[in-house]
């Protein structure tokens, strides 16, 4: 698990001496516990390759131990995302326009360009990559190793920052039992709706006079977006070659009626609507979770990212590569056997995590079809 703290820490409200919450790099860590469950998974899929490096060449040293799973968890990380998070967000036909498809077999990736910049952009982080706040849910359900929720209780997100305990509740099937409703319980949407644990009663606290005081998370996303600067939806359309909007009755065509009806109650201007609103609003991509706008930005930003990365997990050049043999074992990692591997008693999993098992040909099979890395293949000569 990540480092425990050993004293309360602010964002830490049901610090016990027996359920204290985590300390990370990011001091958002104790945010919800789906996200303590996925970091504390992916520091025992660290440990556990760690140790075997270790076993395999007792020769090194600590550091080294250290950086080669930081690089394959890096790797990991990487694969996943492009060759299943991406299809399903961006649809194949925004992966070849964009060219985010990995490489097969021992085949290795030569097009890294040393003129592009893979920092995050500034419409992504600030706007366009929030998209993802439409899709949270308000309640979320707590799965047993039966994939069923007999026994066990559903927790309201609400009612879950910045709280640890329910990792701890072993009555309640620990954390396993908090990822596997994630694989159980579908995702919202993106559209204009939002959860009201986001925009009602997020990290909701008491006013000194016991009032109830929260944030609103959309409200934050728009205000984010001008305080950076970040041009209005109708000049992302222009950036992104797409159909131009210079009128009302031009968005309709894009956007769904009932979301242009409130966006000219609070826009005196079409050219003035912020990227955020409209971009979640629009009519989506065939096979994509997105519009063409968002689809677009989040296309150029992952093409970035892998394009001008010159560790890039894939790439041929010393001394980032891995051997052929390995990129080849590296690509048959799936989110499903990365669970299998650090999920206590998980003997089933869907072999797509990210569809729901509603799809025929994604039904539960035993966590032992899904077999681990040829680690040998990292032992040093």
């Amino acid at each position: 698990m990540p480092a425990q703290q050993t004293d309360k820490p602010s964002d830490c409200l049901d610090f016990t001496l027996k359920t204290k919450c985590f300390h990370a790099g990011d001091d958002r860590v104790n945010q919800n516990p789906s996200l303590m469950s996925m970091h504390t998974l992916f520091v025992r899929e660290h440990n556990r390759i760690a140790a075997k490096l270790t076993s395999l060449n007792p020769s090194w040293d600590d550091e080294t131990v250290f950086q080669e799973t930081r690089r394959i968890i890096i790797a990991f990380i990487q694969h996943i995302t492009y060759n299943e998070f991406l299809p399903v967000l961006l649809g194949q036909r925004n992966m070849q326009i964009f060219s985010l498809q990995p490489q097969t077999g021992f085949n290795f990736f030569t097009m890294y360009n040393n003129t592009i910049d893979p920092r995050i952009s500034n419409e992504y982080s600030a706007a366009a990559g929030r998209f993802g706040h439409s899709m949270v849910r308000s309640e979320y359900s707590r799965v047993n190793a039966n994939f069923t929720t007999a026994g066990t209780q559903s927790f309201i997100l609400r009612n879950s920052y910045f709280r640890a305990n329910g990792l701890y509740d072993q009555c309640q099937g620990g954390l396993e039992s908090i990822v596997r409703g994630m694989l159980n319980d579908p995702l919202m949407k993106v559209d204009r709706h939002f959860s009201n644990d986001l925009t009602q009663h997020l990290f909701e606290v008491k006013d000194k006079m016991g009032r109830p005081f929260h944030f609103d998370l959309i409200s934050i996303n728009i205000m984010r977006g001008r305080d950076h600067g970040i041009p209005s939806y109708t000049k992302f359309r222009e950036f992104c070659g797409l159909q131009p909007v210079k009128t009302w009755t031009d968005l309709n065509r894009f956007i769904p009626n009932d979301a242009v009806g409130i966006m000219r109650q609070f826009y005196k201007f079409v050219e003035d609507i912020d990227l955020f609103v409209a971009g979640v609003s629009e009519f989506k991509e065939e096979n994509s979770q997105l519009g063409p706008t968002l689809s677009c930005i989040l296309g150029l930003q992952f093409q970035h990212l892998k394009f001008g990365d010159r560790f890039w997990y894939e790439t041929s050049d010393f001394p980032a590569n891995f051997t052929p043999g390995q990129l080849a074992e590296i690509r048959r990692i799936t989110l499903s056997q990365f669970l299998c591997r650090t999920m206590i008693d998980n003997p089933q999993i869907q072999p797509r995590a990210l569809l729901t098992r509603q799809i025929a040909e994604n039904q539960l099979v035993n966590c032992d079809s899904l077999p681990d890395l040829n680690w040998d293949l990292w032992k040093s000569a």
